[in-house]
């Protein structure tokens, strides 16, 4: 697995991509699926605290790498928006 990490200042264009939300889950984090975007991705935020947000989201990218499934990870907003990028063939 290679980890990086990147910091800029501009939001990237897939942060003002349109949404659509298909679930909520585990202490109110919501899921949503980008919309008019070139790749599929997910979106998870909200959650009643941090670490809500980030089970949900490291059980999402353990069911992929269960399933060889390559994929991305952004976060964003300091962490209140985390976007998964499945690289599916």
């Amino acid at each position: 697995m290679i980890l990086q990490a990147y910091y800029l200042a501009l939001p990237f264009p897939i942060e003002k991509a349109p949404t659509k939300r298909i679930a909520s889950v585990n202490g109110g984090v919501k899921i949503s699926e980008l919309l008019k975007y070139p790749v599929r991705g997910l979106v998870f935020e909200g959650g009643d605290t941090l670490e809500d947000l980030s089970n949900v989201v490291s059980d999402a990218c353990i069911c992929l790498q269960n399933n060889n499934i390559p994929f991305n990870v952004l976060i964003s907003d300091c962490g209140k928006q985390v976007y998964l990028l499945p690289q599916v063939n």
